[in-house]
């Protein structure tokens, strides 16, 4: 296995300078560094980003593709894309129920149904949210930590979604539509590979995968390691009104 000794000594100064910009120490604990990374000024905040979009670049440019990340990045890739089709399936499965008899004129201003795919870090002191690998040594990564911090980085905006499913309450909608005609099919992962620079070219990735290293931060690597996933798919009625009385109601009709 070749490694480049000029990317692995970058990285690991990128990897001390963000834990030197948080001032961390290695008696703390995942609490800490989710409180740490919470009072961070928007400045510190924004160059961790930069850090840490540098670190996924050379990270993805120091992937072996060992038969062993090879079969980790299949198994990763079945996972996510179950789950995202799960997610619309059981978006529409909601939604076609609300439309046959979920909405309450009495109440709903406004109906939403919206489903998201995450991916989290909350057990990094252990193996349970990022997996160890074989090859761990070779690239000299913090993995837990730095999925970690990303995770909490992330968590300012709610985290980012790697797959999302959103429909708005409209009456003319036909609980017999197809999710084709309601907009809740996976389109997205229509069998075209989403990995545009080629790592894994017997795979197609499936856009979840696309999603966590471009809007996420996260390399080719972690995601290799990633082990613990969010699908959750929520319904919110809304009641909009005044103090007559008024109502403002966004319902389509």
């Amino acid at each position: 296995m070749f490694m480049d000794e000029s990317l692995k000594t970058e990285l690991s100064l990128i990897e001390a300078t963000i834990k030197e910009t948080l001032s961390w120490k290695s008696n703390k604990d995942e609490h800490d560094l989710y409180m740490t990374v919470l009072n961070l000024s928007g400045k510190e905040k924004n160059l961790l980003r930069f850090l840490l979009r540098r670190r996924s670049i050379i990270l993805d440019r120091l992937l072996l593709c060992t038969q062993a990340e090879i079969s980790r990045l299949k198994e990763v890739n079945d996972r996510l894309l179950f789950l995202t089709n799960s997610l619309y399936q059981k978006t529409y499965s909601l939604y076609t129920t609300l439309l046959e008899k979920g909405y309450d004129p009495a109440f709903d201003d406004d109906i939403m149904i919206e489903g998201t795919l995450m991916y989290i870090a909350d057990s990094w002191e252990d193996s349970e949210s990022v997996l160890s690998m074989n090859e761990d040594k070779e690239y000299g990564s913090d993995f837990r930590f730095m999925m970690t911090l990303i995770s909490d980085l992330n968590g300012d905006k709610l985290l980012y979604p790697c797959a999302r499913t959103m429909i708005s309450y409209n009456q003319k909608h036909s609980p017999t539509m197809s999710m084709k005609e309601l907009g809740l099919d996976n389109s997205l992962d229509d069998g075209q590979s989403w990995d545009h620079i080629g790592l894994f070219k017997d795979i197609c990735v499936c856009h979840a995968i696309y999603s966590l290293r471009n809007d996420n931060l996260y390399s080719y690597p972690d995601i290799l390691r990633m082990n613990d996933f969010w699908c959750e798919v929520k319904v919110t009625h809304q009641l909009l009104t005044d103090l007559k009385g008024t109502r403002y109601s966004l319902i389509e009709d």
